[in-house]
């Protein structure tokens, strides 16, 4: 967000503010006193000078969460009643979001939130000493309000995020959170943007009953509002509004609740995130929010099966990622695995970190051997697999927490059925997503799906282990290793390979895979329609489908090499393709442009249209009647 007048006179007014107060301890002072300062005396700063904005520094940490989580699901909690007819053990290994005093929840689980936030202003200043205590032990990432700041002790888990009021009719969601997060009619609002924003879809709601009711014994005060109730309420009795009886119990402070107001705000909500390609769903047990659609809460937890998975990770040199990449996979939501990795050569610490894991976790095997490559590692791993299934990590990626469950269940369900395919995000070395690809339900893959390149990640798939009992992986191949086995695997194997939408790994764009692209990379590839389709296909299907692989890969080669700066290299890769004469008049330019800036979003590249544009101009030059 630029800084102009407004956003500076906040930005200052604030920091006067902060230095008046510098050394106060506020979770340590009487709550009346920390009451009467912040829902008073910060109320009166925001109404003088506007919302608190966020700063620079704070929207680059905002950024960095931007889209991280593509593709996983988040469980949204309420804290109306319905939470004590839910079961929240089924929530241990999942995504969650929890607001204000969720926290006297704990003491009935044994899990705590993902993310924490309070954005009310009573509960933050009657509780803000419960509230720092319990945040600090859970160990939960939390988002704070601005107008909040300087509450909480400064810590890497706190992310400052501000909440404003709406500034037209039409802006109810804020897609971008650095300019703040628009308040609407429920507390979870702000909580709803700041999800989407991180990328989770589906988002789940529960405990989010929408049926508040005031009760005669409640203090009112403040203006009286169109429901009939007064702005501001203070409770007499045990609350019966929220899982706790303590709540808002007595001498509790509280706003009127207005259920008619939150269904709008939870109605605006759900629109934005599904025209932003999202999906809000209400798994509350009950309750009266009828604006959202209604999915059964249990419904989303698939039988976790006992069946045995093995999971192949080759390793080399992956000492900066191995540790997050085999927590990617204790962290599945099925739990009965073996993880294999087989150190090919490593010259850095990977093998003595597997090893630190593996004394704790009998599950990680750790096996040695001299250098030979990752199909090589591959093939190591199989032979040593039991599992009934198999799949593949490479060693600087991840899995989502219930890629193992899903697709345990989908081949158990389906028999028949040899392989399964989800979709992946492709992420920066920092893992901010730069890609997501999701797969259609039930589609299956077949042979002539794999002739004009690699169909699918290893990670994204989930192989019954009976259909890798002779495939194994071409040892004398240092590049497109995957494709070719796959192509070998769909001619060999009569086993259906059917996709699915929900997305279950991440690939990881490190430098390396950057690096990698050279002629040589480029060749390999090549190599695979030149030699490998000979291997698959009869004579007559082979006339029939190479001349359109292999313009399609010299294609994509030259792209890529493209993109990653080397064009002469480009150059030549597309001359050597034309002179096969495989197309006749065909024009290469549009479909070098379109390769170069999908591998530039693929790869991380960061060039901009114009720069690739440029590259294009550049890679034409080896046949100037076409670049006219």
């Amino acid at each position: 967000m630029p800084l102009n007048a407004t956003t500076t006179d906040g930005l200052l007014a604030d920091a006067r503010w902060q230095l008046d107060h510098l050394g106060t301890d506020w979770a340590t002072r009487p709550a009346e006193e920390t009451y009467q300062v912040w829902a008073k005396d910060r109320r009166e700063l925001i109404k003088r000078v506007g919302n608190i904005p966020t700063s620079h520094r704070e929207n680059e940490r905002l950024r960095e969460l931007e889209g991280r989580y593509a593709g996983e699901r988040i469980f949204v909690i309420g804290n109306g009643p319905s939470l004590n007819r839910t079961d929240l053990s089924l929530l241990k290994n999942e995504f969650t979001f929890a607001v204000n005093r969720f926290y006297l929840m704990y003491d009935k689980i044994d899990w705590r939130p993902t993310f924490f936030t309070c954005n009310d202003w009573e509960v933050a200043a009657d509780n803000l000493a419960e509230i720092v205590d319990q945040v600090d032990s859970a160990d939960s990432t939390i988002f704070w309000p601005t107008r909040f700041r300087g509450a909480l002790p400064a810590s890497d888990r706190v992310y400052h995020y501000n909440t404003r009021n709406a500034e037209s009719k039409t802006d109810a969601f804020a897609l971008d959170i650095t300019g703040g997060t628009v308040m609407g009619g429920t507390v979870l609002a702000p909580v709803l943007q700041l999800v989407q924003y991180m990328g989770f879809s589906p988002i789940y709601l529960i405990g989010t009953d929408v049926n508040y009711s005031v009760d005669t014994t409640v203090k009112q005060s403040g203006r009286l509002l169109e429901n009939g109730v007064r702005q501001f309420l203070v409770s007499t009795e045990d609350d019966d509004n929220h899982f706790d009886p303590r709540y808002f119990g007595e001498g509790r402070r509280w706003h009127n609740p207005d259920p008619a107001a939150m269904r709008r705000g939870f109605a605006a909500c759900g629109q934005a995130i599904e025209d932003a390609g999202g999906v809000l769903r209400n798994a509350t047990v009950g309750g009266e929010l009828e604006e959202v659609p209604r999915v059964d809460y249990n419904s989303l937890f698939l039988r976790i099966s006992g069946a045995l998975v093995s999971i192949v990770m080759p390793a080399y040199n992956a000492g900066p990622y191995i540790e997050e990449t085999i927590r990617s996979v204790q962290g599945q939501t099925h739990q009965n695995w073996e993880l294999i990795v087989v150190d090919d050569g490593s010259t850095d610490e990977t093998a003595e970190k597997v090893e630190a894991v593996a004394q704790h976790d009998p599950r990680v095997k750790l096996l040695r051997q001299a250098n030979a490559g990752k199909s090589a590692a591959r093939n190591t791993g199989l032979d040593l697999a039991s599992g009934e299934f198999i799949t593949f990590l490479d060693a600087d990626d991840s899995f989502l927490v219930r890629k193992l469950t899903i697709q345990v269940a989908m081949l158990e369900r389906s028999p028949d059925v040899g392989v399964v395919v989800g979709g992946h995000v492709r992420t920066d070395e920092s893992g901010r997503v730069v890609r997501a690809r999701t797969r259609p339900d039930g589609a299956q893959i077949d042979l002539n799906d794999y002739l004009g390149g690699c169909p699918f990640l290893l990670k994204a798939a989930l192989f019954r282990a009976s259909t890798l009992a002779t495939v194994r992986f071409d040892v004398q191949r240092k590049w497109a290793e995957d494709w070719e086995f796959l192509l070998r695997f769909a001619a060999e194997v009569e086993a259906p390979v059917v996709q699915h939408s929900e997305i279950v790994s991440r690939y990881r764009m490190t430098p390396q895979a950057v690096a990698k692209v050279n002629r040589e990379f480029a060749e390999a590839h090549i190599s695979v329609v030149d030699d490998g389709l000979h291997r698959v296909l009869d004579e007559q299907r082979w006339r029939k489908s190479y001349p359109r692989a292999r313009r399609e890969v010299g294609i994509r080669l030259a792209g890529r090499l493209a993109a990653c700066g080397h064009t002469a290299d480009a150059g030549a890769v597309l001359e050597q393709t034309e002179a096969l004469g495989l197309a006749g008049e065909f024009d290469y330019r549009p479909a070098l442009s379109r390769s170069v800036e999908f591998w530039n979003g693929q790869l991380a590249v960061a060039k901009t249209d114009k720069e690739c544009k440029a590259l294009v101009d550049e890679v034409m030059e080896w046949q100037p009647e076409i670049a006219l």
